[in-house]
């Protein structure tokens, strides 16, 4: 996961993938943390496929554990997994017409599978919200993230708000990775909101709290993210039709923000 943060998910090393992981019946146990590791990896590097919500939540295998000892990193991975949850439930929805980025239709999911996804982020930012009572200092800004990406599905306004007050709380507490993720989220809401001057200086922030982390695959991403969507800005102003990132791609491929040009192989996951 480390070395995936400084260097890009196609960066080839000795350490083994997923998939070995897996297939070791020692790890079988835990397959629950690797599920978390790929929770975060899904969301922090944007890069979403279907499948990534298809196994069984976190929360069903917490609850299935029989009261054993809960890992902190699983925790965590509830933490992604309620992000990924709401994620998908805005990405999906039925376009927005104030939104630069849905001028063109994307993707749509049944009722049934929208509201599991509502469903699972529901239950992520209660699980959360639960410990943020007990321990704010952790999970506080973790809340609060959750509670706005919830509430960007139908208020966006008000979701803003509490971007903001995730921000503060990740700040006040040292985490400046949420700090960043925090920035990143509430600047593409504001972008979707066609508040650009603003998207663009929280998006900023995100990449410098990404930076003083030491995730410079996640700079070098949002760094294409911003050239794309803020060139894309400039082409709308000059009459071409407006972009849907969703559908275009270009955050679905790892290769476009990996660490140099020295055609690494991409390793298989």
């Amino acid at each position: 996961m480390c070395v995936s943060l400084i260097e890009g998910t196609d960066y080839v090393d000795s350490f083994p993938s997923w998939d070995d992981l897996l297939s070791l019946q020692e790890q079988k146990r835990d397959f629950a943390r690797i599920q978390a590791h790929s929770h975060m990896r899904s969301f922090l590097f944007q890069t979403f496929d279907d499948d990534v919500m298809e196994a069984d939540g976190l929360l069903s295998r917490i609850r299935s554990g029989g009261g054993s000892p809960l890992h902190p990193l699983v925790m965590i991975g509830v933490f992604y997994e309620g992000l990924l949850s709401f994620h998908f439930a805005l990405r999906r929805r039925e376009p927005n017409p104030r939104s630069i980025e849905t001028e063109i239709p994307v993707k749509t999911v049944p009722n049934q599978q929208y509201s599991r996804y509502i469903s699972r982020g529901e239950q992520a930012l209660e699980f959360i919200g639960m410990y943020s009572t007990l321990n704010k200092f952790t999970f506080e800004n973790k809340y609060l993230l959750l509670e706005a990406s919830r509430l960007e599905l139908s208020n966006p306004d008000q979701a803003f708000i509490v971007y903001q007050k995730a921000i503060k709380s990740a700040s006040d507490h040292k985490f400046p990775h949420e700090e960043a993720l925090a920035s990143e989220l509430a600047g593409r809401c504001l972008f979707n909101k066609g508040i650009f001057d603003r998207a663009r200086g929280l998006y900023e922030h995100a990449i410098n709290r990404y930076q003083s982390w030491g995730a410079y695959a996640i700079v070098r991403r949002l760094r294409i993210e911003i050239q794309q969507k803020f060139s894309a800005i400039h082409l709308v102003g000059q009459g071409h039709p407006p972009i849907n990132y969703y559908s275009v791609g270009f955050l679905h491929d790892p290769a476009r923000y990996k660490n140099d040009g020295s055609g690494t192989r991409k390793r298989s996951a």
